[in-house]
């Protein structure tokens, strides 16, 4: 026992000392926010993932261009960033010592979260298939913060250094009662943190619009719709319901532009008996109450319109996307290319470069919050071209934006694979 003794005065070592410790590593050793352009208007919303089955996919996908879309700032954490801790070693073998039922990797992977959370200074957190259905206010998170919600705790919380620290300790250190999952001793980061909510949150906070994708979520939609689906494409669609039903979508193409297949593929719209699926799933979910104001009454009311020219009014829930190419033939009748230079700068404007298909998709996938199942491609006749300069330089602008965004799982697939060099630092390519 005397080297626990030894261990808990390791792992309560706080104040001033381990704080500068911390900022000292975030600069040196992850730099600044890993590296990333940061959007100093957005908040920064933090989620972590460890290799358990392979590098992380289309969910992970998701979460980046659902909470792009939301305003915030999405950004992955790693084990890089929990091997950061200064007290990493010892918190480890505290927490390996708490018994599970689970895999003992995931297990102690949903512990080091909180460590790589305390690495980078704090703040908002959430599981990587976590999504919002609607807007999502952060409350104010200051050094002793430590707030969660009764439905998400811990999958979503906020916290400061100081409000970490007490959670972190308070399951590194803990010696009290163990519940019996499957007739056997079993402790996690939620069951620690549901079991002692009063002692330890600051705040426990009305549930904001959230849906959480988990496998019993995904487990439940198939035994009510009978209908079987991979918990990514359940995501992929809600999301996507979602979005056509807040927004009023329109795809702009001039006469002569046609698009390869069916818009719906591209996510220009949804097939009606999966609306109507999704629609019947949430009515009866235990989520219900957070989400209800966001899901559609009908597939009536999701808005999508493919026309070839500009909406005569506007307003907060248009989204226009438009397609453009340097050889194109002014194709626009002249009110429609003036509406479109005029409303170039406005965030409900969207250029989609006709002969990048790639580039298209990944512009789409950030502004509906989707990922297509098919590429999506255009013809269109060659011509002279018309004002296009000014609409490329969105459309490269917008691309690298995203693909920035995107670029932490090119990293991530490094640091789990073992290709090239780990390094939170380098920049995006």
């Amino acid at each position: 026992m005397s080297g626990l003794h030894v261990g808990r005065q390791c792992i309560l070592l706080s104040g001033l000392l381990l704080n500068l410790l911390i900022a000292l590593i975030l600069l040196s050793k992850i730099g600044s926010q890993n590296g990333f352009l940061e959007h100093p208007k957005r908040q920064t919303v933090y989620c972590y993932f460890e290799n358990m089955n392979g590098p992380p996919g289309m969910i992970v996908l998701l979460w980046l261009r659902n909470w792009h879309i939301r305003g915030f700032n999405p950004r992955l954490l790693t084990l890089e960033h929990a091997e950061a801790h200064p007290n990493y070693h010892q918190y480890v073998e505290a927490f390996d010592r708490l018994p599970t039922v689970n895999h003992r990797r995931y297990e102690l992977g949903c512990y080091r979260r909180w460590l790589a959370l305390r690495t980078v200074g704090g703040g908002t957190f959430s599981d990587y298939d976590i999504l919002p259905f609607g807007p999502v206010k952060v409350p104010p998170i200051n050094s002793t913060t430590f707030a969660s919600y009764t439905e998400y705790a811990p999958m979503y919380s906020h916290g400061g250094l100081d409000g970490l620290l007490r959670y972190i300790d308070f399951m590194a250190t803990y010696s009290g009662p163990v519940p019996f999952t499957y007739d056997k001793p079993h402790l996690s980061d939620m069951v620690l943190l549901r079991g002692n909510m009063n002692s330890l949150l600051t705040d426990n906070l009305p549930p904001p619009p959230l849906l959480h994708f988990s496998k019993h979520e995904n487990e439940q939609f198939i035994a009510q719709s009978g209908q079987q689906s991979k918990k990514e494409r359940f995501a992929a669609d809600s999301a996507l319901m979602v979005r056509l039903t807040g927004r009023r979508v329109t795809l702009l193409m001039p006469p002569g532009v046609q698009l390869v297949g069916d818009p719906v593929d591209s996510g220009f719209g949804m097939r009606r008996e999966r609306v109507d699926e999704l629609i019947s799933y949430f009515k009866q979910c235990t989520c219900q109450k957070q989400i209800a104001p966001y899901i559609p009454k009908s597939f009536d009311d999701l808005s999508v319109t493919i026309t070839d020219t500009f909406p005569n009014v506007i307003s907060g829930v248009d989204l226009i996307f438009f397609v453009y190419a340097p050889d194109m033939a002014n194709l626009y009748d002249k009110d429609t290319l003036d509406a479109l230079v005029e409303h170039i700068e406005s965030p409900h404007t969207i250029p989609l470069l006709a002969n990048d298909p790639e580039a298209i998709q990944l512009v789409i996938g950030y502004n509906l919050g989707w990922i297509g199942e098919e590429p999506i491609a255009f013809t269109y006749s060659h011509g002279p071209a018309g004002p296009h300069r000014l609409f490329h330089k969105k459309f490269n602008q917008l691309v690298q934006q995203y693909r920035e965004i995107d670029g932490q799982l090119n990293i991530v697939k490094e640091c789990i694979g073992g290709e090239g060099e780990c390094n939170w630092k380098k920049p995006y390519k």
